[in-house]
């Protein structure tokens, strides 16, 4: 199923564009969003990320059937013959997911002492998610005994839905559960006040992916669901930046506090600089918008 909803791909704006991994942090109330950009809107270092840990946890036993299965892979391999389940340990966890077959699929980042060294990299899964990792280290789907890449997890639905690949490209940039929870609610209380409730449809159908955050401010966009069939979105402009939603009802919204605004409103406001938005419409459409210098 998921197969054929990606035939209408060409309508999708890659939306999700380039993960933003940093070192700096916005404190919000109880909790801490991280920053992806700089004051100016410009990408910061982000050579102290480090993967998140899923707030559901893992108990001891599937961590240590992980860690093995993990061993034997890097031995079946010919490499690191010398290692032992101590010298290989879970650093990341995004997650645990359905997969097509009814199976649990287990979404981890493993560290085994070789890929400490720096070197940057994207890895694209399907037309949507470019995940960028600081070094060889890389997020990996776990099941029944089996790893497997993110592009193959993809291609295998070893990750069935799509709104838990959003959750993993989120939790992946820095945006929180509870954060997306918060930004849910005040987005539709913020629907009502307008006179534009969200259909309960849509209530079962929400994603959010997130563009990152600037002067403190969240932008996200918030979509339900595949494109509508037979739809042909328009593209719109904001001072020569192209948009394009891939639905009827969807929003790029900017959040703080229990603040929202539409992005267009937000620029008007100067709560979003001009360099704030060209990173938004190359992180959103990277095909259309040209990389900011």
């Amino acid at each position: 199923m998921k197969k054929n909803i990606f035939k209408y791909s060409f309508i999708f704006p890659v939306m999700l564009g380039v993960l933003f991994l940093s070192c700096c942090e916005t404190d919000f109330p109880d909790e801490t969003i991280i920053c992806c950009t700089s004051i100016e809107g410009d990408p910061i270092d982000w050579s102290s990320w480090t993967p998140p840990w899923h707030p559901g946890g893992l108990s001891e036993e599937i961590q240590l059937r992980i860690r093995q299965d993990y061993l034997d892979k890097l031995h079946d391999e010919g490499v690191l013959l010398n290692l032992t389940t101590d010298d290989v340990s879970i650093i990341g966890y995004y997650g645990t997911y359905i997969s097509l077959a009814g199976t649990d699929s287990v979404v981890v980042m493993m560290e085994d002492g070789r890929n400490w060294v720096p070197n940057q990299r994207d890895v694209a899964v399907a037309d949507f998610y470019l995940f960028r990792y600081k070094n060889d280290n890389s997020i990996l789907a776990w099941n029944e005994g089996q790893f497997y890449s993110l592009p193959v997890a993809w291609e295998l639905d070893i990750v069935r839905r799509l709104r838990d690949w959003d959750r993993i490209f989120n939790l992946h940039n820095g945006f929180s559960i509870e954060t997306e929870e918060r930004i849910w609610g005040d987005y539709m209380d913020w629907r009502q006040l307008a006179g534009n409730p969200v259909s309960q449809y849509a209530q079962t159908a929400v994603r959010f992916n997130y563009l990152g955050t600037f002067n403190e401010w969240a932008v996200t966009y918030i979509t339900f669901g595949p494109p509508n069939v037979g739809m042909d979105p328009q593209p719109f402009f904001v001072d020569g930046i192209v948009f394009r939603y891939m639905g009827f009802g969807d929003h790029i919204v900017v959040w703080k506090d229990g603040q929202i605004y539409e992005f267009r409103d937000a620029y008007n406001q100067d709560i979003l600089s001009f360099r704030n938005m060209q990173w938004i419409g190359y992180y959103f459409f990277p095909t259309i918008n040209e990389k900011p210098q």
